[in-house]
């Protein structure tokens, strides 16, 4: 995301499938009950951390950084809603499921209580090393290394059960807001910081279930409402805003801004070059060309440009039988 003076003021990805080309681990967090000899009369639970890859082909959220001059008037929770967005546009890019890791639990030097109870001990890394190697690598030396049978969580220090699917501080609120979307937290952490793993089904979250795919009827200087909306194109070439807006559900349009379509050209079909002109497959030139080929790529303003066309010639001819 850019501001008007063009400076980077935010970063996001998500990433389409995980698990495919290298195993996406983590821990399941499990309970154990056992029941003692028939004459103590008692039953005690065991919580168990056991090494998964149960999101293989997920999709997945991943970072979502707002540099912190934009951390304000809930410019974060705009993009967490347009990345939503983006994926109401493009369901058939992703899987149906998709997972959030949240940052977990710690330190003011960056090292985690997780980490140091249980997997330094396998890796001999520190935190910073074995997370930064999960992205340079194939992940197999996680495999490779981490213990294959299920952790007693009883055994870890206190310090490592507390950070057990508890997120950050500075992430609590970005956890909050998917948690609204429809989220939720399936006893899954991470295996280096234990932060908590949310998932959902993308058809169920909730800006994608009250998404509308709209045609834009017209374009006006201003529009005199107090609703506002969250609005993007439906190209790969994504743009999102939050303007007002007039809606016609019952004719799927829609009135907008000039502003708001100005945020929101993204099909450049339409090129001119008064200098160099156009060579028309008849020979004419022209300082303008209108590239229809591009119009087959976007389903809604193709619908709208025929439905337009078919208009203006009952307008001139009539109905014809």
């Amino acid at each position: 995301w850019r501001d008007w003076s063009s400076d980077v003021c935010s970063s996001d990805l998500i990433e389409a499938r995980i698990g495919v080309e290298a195993p996406f681990y983590s821990y399941k967090l499990s309970s154990r009950i056992k029941t003692l000899h028939q004459s103590f009369k008692k039953q005690y639970e065991d919580e168990l951390l056991i090494l998964v890859n149960d999101h293989h082909n997920y999709s997945e959220f991943c970072t979502l950084y707002l540099t912190p001059k934009y951390r304000r008037d809930k410019c974060g929770s705009f993009l967490s809603r347009a990345r939503c967005l983006f994926l109401a546009q493009h369901q058939n890019r992703f899987s149906p499921n998709i997972v959030a890791e949240m940052r977990g639990i710690t330190t003011k030097n960056g090292s985690s209580p997780f980490w140091n109870a249980l997997g330094y001990h396998f890796f001999h890394l520190s935190f910073v090393e074995a997370d930064n190697l999960t992205m340079s690598s194939d992940k197999q030396f996680i495999a490779d290394c981490m213990p294959e049978f299920p952790i007693y969580v009883k055994l870890l220090p206190k310090a490592a059960q507390n950070a057990i699917g508890k997120p950050h501080p500075s992430t609590a609120p970005a956890m909050h807001l998917l948690i609204k979307e429809g989220f939720h937290y399936n006893r899954y952490v991470d295996i280096f910081d234990a932060g908590p793993m949310l998932e959902a089904k993308i058809s169920q979250i909730n800006t994608v279930k009250q998404s509308k795919l709209l045609i834009i009827e017209k374009v006006q200087k201003s529009i005199q409402s107090d609703e506002r909306f969250l609005i993007s194109n439906s190209n790969i070439n994504f743009r999102a805003t939050k303007a007002h807006a007039k809606l016609n559900e019952h004719n799927n349009t829609c009135v907008i801004t000039q502003k708001t379509a100005e945020l929101l050209l993204h099909i450049n079909a339409i090129k001119l070059n008064p200098r160099k002109p156009f060579r028309w497959a008849s020979g004419w030139k022209s300082p303008i060309y209108c590239d229809n080929r591009l119009v087959l790529s976007y389903p809604a303003i193709r619908n709208f440009i025929k439905h337009e066309l078919a208009k203006n010639i009952e307008n001139l001819y009539g109905i014809i039988p």
